[in-house]
């Protein structure tokens, strides 16, 4: 695992995911920024708004300070407030004196900055895609007297078990651990926040990303009592606003941790969600996506990621990009995590985004280091998904593929065997169901394609989801199937007892579905046609 001491290395260390939806960007559907969407809610409005009648006073931070004290069973003593985690890592790049500060990347870039323009050189502990970006301790240097590392870790989504960062702590060593997504992650399993037993510990929480007070300006810090002493020295005269101490008192009541803990489960569901619909590009697309996912967002690598990025802000969806933190380059952009009707749109987005990329560009990259089918449809077969025979990426001729739950399909290496294919080589069609990768039909008056496009008696469609047959029309992601079924590519409603899941599927049996829950088949569902990664070497 390398330590890189140079200089920023071509790395805008001051790119943040906000520059996304500024300016031509406002009207875009915000996938870039980590703050959780539908947010401020109306009672913490109603707390804020409470306190503008104190403008005229100076702010007081006293009641503030002992409510987020007593949030984590610490003496006041122990807690500093800040105008966002941002500020906390501007004061520690000042008020500590230290010789060889270390950031354990890829992570959030501002503490480096922040180091760097205090005058420090700062080195890097850069953690490896094949170790899954898992925090190896080995690898940070031992005469490193101030390590930072995030948990969860912004952008890559992993969290580090609490033990293993707790045991960075040395004598001598100020260890700094970013904490501004934990209480994004289930019963903050890993957090170290708290904890006063690991010497030379700085926790650092934001208020911004749960509660949507990114233009507030509310975080703090949690250390020993010398370590806060010397950060508020450095802090100017009231330094959090009267607004910000209102909130920061109002989201950690007990009503307010138990709307945290309530949007952590239900984020938790939606990346599940997210994760589910981005592997399906795996195979076709050679997309790899970070796993396990714990934050609120998911870091994936991709071919042509710059050109899908565009794409995507054409289509109406801002992303991330990744070659700005160091450890990363141009292949990797990372996702919030929203709602499933918004995912839904998404997944479809990107579809579209990532063959309009890949026209022309030849055959991408599988993710086992051979060749994955060419997404401009004339990279040989793609592999099918929803029980349809697939084409090319442009639904033209790529090739026929293997579906798993439609019409039969040939043999797992593709060589005209008999046996239900699932990875995607070849099949053969069966009712009369034709159709391309994101154009697939199915016969007999089922529906299928799982970016929402449905078909059925003979109907055929190409990938923008268009069907025909007996009067029935459909677009990309508003398709009408006929039979008294509509649907589109969020609110599925099937008719015939058919049911449609997340991305349009409609399995039958009388189960029901829109894009906002899934309703699976009585039949267990079937395995993904891609493998699942391997874990990583060093994983617990």
């Amino acid at each position: 695992m390398p330590t890189d001491e140079a200089a920023e290395g071509g790395h805008d260390l001051r790119h943040h995911g906000d520059a996304e939806v500024r300016d031509d960007g406002s009207k875009l559907t915000d996938l870039a920024v980590n703050v959780r969407a539908d947010t401020p809610p109306g009672w913490l409005l109603d707390r804020i708004t409470a306190s503008l009648p104190s403008l005229a006073a100076y702010p007081d931070g006293r009641a503030a300070r002992a409510a987020v004290a007593a949030r984590h069973g610490l003496p006041v003593e122990r807690v500093l407030l800040t105008a966002g985690a941002a500020e906390a890592f501007v004061l520690l790049a000042r008020a500590l004196e230290v010789r060889r500060p270390v950031v354990v990347h890829p992570q959030f870039t501002e503490p480096e900055a922040a180091l760097r323009d205090a005058g420090h050189t700062v080195g890097r502990v850069l953690l490896r895609e094949e170790d899954g970006f898992r925090l190896d301790p080995a690898a940070v240097p031992e005469d490193a007297d101030l390590v930072v590392i995030g948990n969860p870790t912004n952008p890559t989504s992993v969290l580090h078990p609490a033990g293993v960062v707790a045991g960075l702590a040395r004598p001598g060593r100020v260890l700094v651990v970013d904490e501004a997504f934990m209480d994004a992650v289930p019963g903050e399993r890993e957090a170290l926040a708290g904890q006063t037993d690991v010497p030379g510990l700085v926790v650092l929480r934001s208020l911004t990303k749960t509660w949507g007070l990114a233009g507030l300006r509310i975080g703090y810090v949690l250390a020993d009592p010398a370590t806060i002493a010397r950060l508020e020295r450095a802090q100017p005269l009231w330094p959090v606003s009267t607004p910000a101490l209102a909130a920061a008192e109002a989201c950690v009541s007990s009503q307010a941790l138990a709307e945290a803990a309530h949007a952590a489960r239900r984020i938790a569901k939606d990346r599940d969600h997210l994760v589910a619909g981005l592997r399906e590009f795996a195979c076709t697309d050679g997309l790899r996506v970070v796993e396990p996912a714990e934050g609120s967002f998911v870091l994936v690598r991709l071919p042509r990621a710059a050109g899908v990025r565009r794409g995507l802000r054409d289509l109406g969806f801002a992303v991330r990009r990744g070659d700005t933190f160091p450890g990363l380059g141009d292949a990797w952009l990372r996702i919030a995590v929203r709602d499933r009707a918004t995912v839904n749109r998404f997944l479809q987005a990107l579809d579209r985004a990532m063959t309009i990329a890949g026209d022309g560009a030849g055959p991408a990259p599988a993710q086992n280091g051979g060749t994955a089918p060419g997404n401009d449809g004339g990279g040989g077969p793609a592999a099918g998904r929803d029980g349809d025979p697939a084409l090319g990426h442009d639904g033209t001729g790529g090739g026929p593929a293997a579906g798993r739950d439609g019409g039969p399909a040939l043999g797992h290496d593709g060589t005209g065997k008999p046996g239900g294919a699932e990875d995607g080589r070849e099949a053969t069609p069966g009712n009369g169901e034709t159709g391309g990768r994101q154009g697939r039909t199915a016969g007999q008056g089922k529906a299928g394609g799982w970016r929402g496009h449905v078909s059925g008696n003979g109907e055929t469609g190409d990938r923008r989801g268009r069907t025909a047959g007996e009067g029935e029309t459909g677009d990309r992601r508003d398709h009408t199937p006929g039979n008294g079924e509509a649907r589109d590519g969020q609110d599925h409603t099937a008719g015939k007892s058919e049911a449609g899941d997340w991305r349009g599927h409609t399995p039958g049996n009388g189960e029901a579905g829109d894009g906002t829950g899934i309703i699976a088949p009585r039949q267990p569902p079937t395995p993904s046609p891609c493998p699942r990664p391997k874990p990583p070497r060093n994983s617990p």
